[in-house]
């Protein structure tokens, strides 16, 4: 357990001493507070202003923006996990340390998770603070949202870093899972024209079924928990058996 602790603490502090974490963190402080004060959300079936304009004390904004803030900010964080030990040649000594594969794959996704949770509270809390001071807030609705956002963003770190493992490149890292983010929040956007069955199983896998028209609103379902779990679950066991083979091989 000491072991894994120490993954997990060296994976929570060394984005913070790279210049990508302080670059995410300040674009995501700019976008998220933009969209919510100014912009709001101005198309979709539900569009409606920013908190300025529509006077409204609701966080309703802030996470409607999430998944799409998510899809820049959590590569920007994840693409090294993997990639920079590979190019850097520290994944050797990396893999000979008396820890569990399982372990290090496990300590990486926690550390990077844990990274990426101080800068959503970082950027996220005075935005519950200025609503809060606007009129009463439902905390019940905003502690629901807020357990829904940490289920999306544990998918997002276990996808990116999955894309890690399977480079040596940043760059290329962070292109795939953006990519590959966006592409997964595009499958609510083809259901809506999408046929039958197949319209229903991409609703049904889209971070909009299980995020945005559950948790955003305050609603707790256990199917989001399933999906979020099975999506993390999926991703760290094909890490896991990259990196083992590696280590094996």
């Amino acid at each position: 357990m000491n072991r894994f602790l120490a993954v997990v603490r060296r994976e929570a502090l060394e984005p913070m001493e790279g210049a990508a974490f302080w670059v995410a963190g300040a674009v995501l402080a700019v976008l998220a507070h933009l969209t919510f004060f100014l912009v709001g959300v101005p198309f979709g079936a539900r569009p409606f202003p920013g908190l300025f304009a529509s006077g409204f004390a609701s966080l309703d904004i802030a996470f409607a923006w999430a998944p799409t803030i998510l899809a820049g900010l959590v590569p920007a964080l994840t693409m090294g996990a993997w990639a920079e030990e590979r190019r850097s040649g520290t994944e050797e000594l990396l893999l000979t340390w008396p820890v569990s594969t399982l372990a290090l794959v496990a300590g990486k996704f926690c550390g990077r998770l844990l990274s990426l949770v101080v800068l959503l509270l970082a950027v996220y809390l005075p935005m519950v603070a200025v609503v809060r001071w606007l009129g009463p807030l439902d905390l019940g609705t905003v502690f629901a949202a807020s357990v829904g956002l940490l289920w999306m963003s544990a998918a997002c770190v276990a996808i990116a870093t999955l894309v890690s493992a399977c480079t040596r490149d940043q760059l290329v890292a962070f292109l795939v899972s953006t990519l590959a983010l966006l592409a997964l929040l595009g499958l609510g956007l083809l259901a809506r024209i999408a046929p039958g069955d197949l319209a229903e199983r991409l609703w049904s896998a889209s971070p909009q079924a299980h995020f945005l028209e559950t948790g955003a609103r305050g609603l707790v379902d256990t199917g989001d928990f399933v999906h979020g779990a099975g999506i993390v679950a999926l991703c760290l066991g094909l890490t896991w058996v990259k990196i083992e083979r590696r280590r094996v091989g």
